[in-house]
């Protein structure tokens, strides 16, 4: 275990954060059942909108880290044990995404989009979200999508490796 995952072990999510992820997932998984259009899912929209533009009322922006079964906001870990963010976290993860960053000026339409976009299965689709080419990765200003990347990704070590 690294020193930041020891860091961000023991540090806790805000209240405010926990309950933004939980809408989140929730938002998500709605998309994901019910057809567009539905009552439902506008709800959920509605909830996971207010629920973000309140976190970014007193911050420029922010970042969710991915992990297979958990997230990094602000330096700190959620619980594996909690179903919902796992479940949130496995989704994200099964579409290759590695970091979802939320900016200040994000609009309710770019949200609906996202929200649209990432609740379909990554298994059901031709390719999953965070491969696919970078232009469909950007289409939204405000909301930055970082795929998983092992380009500095080493297996054994290099002759330069070895003096460090």
């Amino acid at each position: 275990m690294s020193p930041a995952d020891r860091a961000a072990e023991g540090k806790t999510l805000s209240r405010e954060l926990s309950v933004f992820l939980i809408q989140l997932s929730v938002g998500l998984h709605k998309y994901g059942t019910y057809p567009k259009g539905h009552p439902v899912i506008e709800h959920a929209a509605s909830a996971v909108f207010a629920g973000l533009s309140a976190l970014l009322q007193q911050r420029d922006g922010l970042a969710i880290g991915v992990a297979r079964d958990q997230l990094i906001v602000e330096g700190a870990a959620t619980e594996t044990e909690n179903a919902v963010l796992r479940a949130l976290a496995s989704r994200l993860h099964r579409h290759q995404i590695g970091v979802i960053r939320f900016r200040q000026e994000v609009a309710p339409e770019e949200l609906l989009e996202f929200l649209q976009t990432v609740s379909a299965e990554a298994n059901r689709q031709e390719m999953p979200f965070g491969l696919r080419p970078a232009e469909e990765l950007e289409r939204w200003p405000n909301i930055e999508i970082v795929p998983f990347t092992f380009e500095h990704l080493q297996i054994g070590e290099s002759e330069g490796d070895q003096a460090d």
